[in-house]
């Protein structure tokens, strides 16, 4: 499988340099032809040609395919086979365009309508075929390329295979405690089994049950525990991070192409300002990141392929044209996109902060490095188990949206799962409900917030 994966990405590497390669040929003829000889003695080669918008673009698309890569595995041969056509297509319009410049009469013989018919035609193949064919290096890096290839299995014994009582689990609960076990998300459980988050909840529920256990955290796990911290591609903070990697990544083009020491320092100012001012209300309000500073594999390419995308966006930095021209459908000016660069930068840095930030508290700690006993009275006193782990992130001073992030629910769920366990717990916000669980589950010798949450402190039912 091996073997074959290298023969493909060997195949894959050659065919981007045909794509890449053709273009800048055929431009470079063309142009020949127009000046009427070589154009050597210009210092023109067909290197001059080989830019396009099309190359960082595809590294953008592959990013995205590679985020989505379980889903496009079912349509790799559609996916390989609409590349392949595509490219087919781009290449013979190259070939009949060449032929209309060197043939009798040359373009002038030619009609103007069918021209610029064939020449739009050929810069959507171009980019067409340019971002299939990104897709299509995704399939096949990955080994999806075949039907019904799967990836490949570990052999590597759990905590969990060496329990007696595991045969007495279902097959769906037995799914979701390994991949729990193994450090996976419910998130990622719930797409990788097509349930939802919620019933992903109710198995591992069930599954405690029969183990005679109160939580599978008192099985060891394969991964770290903190595994849930690193930051994915589900996670709140990545539109922030997308924002800031785009327009940072146009600030720096901006620098580096910035003729003036006048410019240079209103660039380097609007990059540094943000997170400059972020850290110090951090440090004022006492607030700290409830995320470790790492993220996946495929959240670092897609963050990668977006700030390439703002790096090159107008062009190769000092060479920025003053209109860029997008799928030669519109032109936007350059310093239209350089004032959204700077408008963008710091909406993107609050963004990340406000999603990355918690307030800090003796109460807020003890309740979550105890959620699973909190969990426990809670369903004890009519909760369910979704609701019972909503309520107690709650009562940690947790904003709705890192609830949502943390236990995948929508934020509607949030707010339902609220009022509902304010009703059933006597309670009208969550400090009372912080309070609480302090003194009925004693997380704490004596409950009392210093600060309201992130949501609201008093929130009538």
């Amino acid at each position: 499988m091996k073997a074959r994966r290298s023969v493909r990405m060997s195949f894959w590497v050659l065919w981007g340099a045909v794509l890449v390669a053709a273009p800048a040929g055929t431009y470079y003829l063309k142009f020949c032809a127009q000046m009427s000889g070589d154009v050597s003695s210009l210092g023109m080669s067909p290197l001059d040609f080989v830019w396009s918008s099309s190359l960082p673009l595809s590294v953008l698309v592959a990013a995205l395919a590679y985020v989505v890569v379980d889903r496009l595995r079912r349509h790799a041969r559609s996916i390989v086979l609409i590349a392949a056509v595509c490219s087919v297509a781009y290449l013979a319009s190259l070939l009949l365009e060449l032929s209309m410049v060197y043939g009798n009469g040359g373009l002038e013989s030619v009609s103007y309508g069918f021209y610029r018919l064939l020449v739009g035609a050929q810069s959507a193949l171009r980019y067409a075929s340019m971002l299939v064919w990104a897709v299509t290096g995704v399939l096949w890096g990955t080994g999806a390329s075949e039907k019904g290839e799967k990836p490949e299995k570990h052999s590597a014994s759990t905590p969990f295979d060496e329990l007696a009582a595991a045969t007495r689990l279902t097959d769906r609960e037995r799914a979701v405690a390994q991949g729990l076990l193994s450090g996976r998300t419910q998130a990622q459980i719930a797409q990788a089994l097509s349930i939802s988050a919620s019933s992903v909840a109710t198995y591992r529920s069930r599954a405690c049950e029969k183990l005679g256990i109160a939580s599978l955290d008192e099985l060891d796990p394969v991964v770290p525990a903190d595994k849930d911290d690193v930051i994915d591609v589900g996670s709140p903070l990545v539109p922030g991070l997308l924002v800031v990697g785009l327009c940072g990544a146009k600030l720096l083009a901006l620098l580096v192409s910035s003729f003036s020491a006048l410019g240079a320092l209103l660039v380097l100012s609007i990059l540094l300002a943000p997170p400059v001012v972020a850290l110090v209300v951090a440090r004022v309000r006492g607030l700290r990141p409830w995320v470790r500073p790492s993220m996946t594999r495929r959240l670092a390419f897609l963050c990668g392929a977006v700030a390439l995308q703002g790096l090159l966006l107008g062009g190769l930095p000092g060479q920025s044209s003053p209109f860029i021209n997008f799928f030669g459908l519109m032109s936007v000016s350059n310093d239209w996109l350089s004032v959204a660069a700077m408008v963008g930068y710091p909406l993107g840095v609050l963004w990340v902060a406000s999603a990355a930030l918690l307030p800090r508290g003796e109460l807020a700690e003890s309740l979550l490095a105890d959620e699973d006993r909190c969990v426990l009275y809670l369903r004890g006193r009519g909760l369910g188990e979704l609701e019972a782990r909503v309520a107690t992130w709650i009562a940690s001073g947790a904003g709705t949206q890192l609830i949502c992030d943390r236990l995948h629910v929508a934020p509607g769920t949030v707010n339902a799962y609220r009022a509902r366990a304010y009703t059933r717990l006597g309670v009208h916000s969550s400090r009372e409900l912080a309070e609480l669980l302090a003194h009925d589950v004693g997380v704490v010798p004596s409950a009392g917030k210093t600060r309201p949450s992130a949501e609201e402190s008093e929130t009538p039912v």
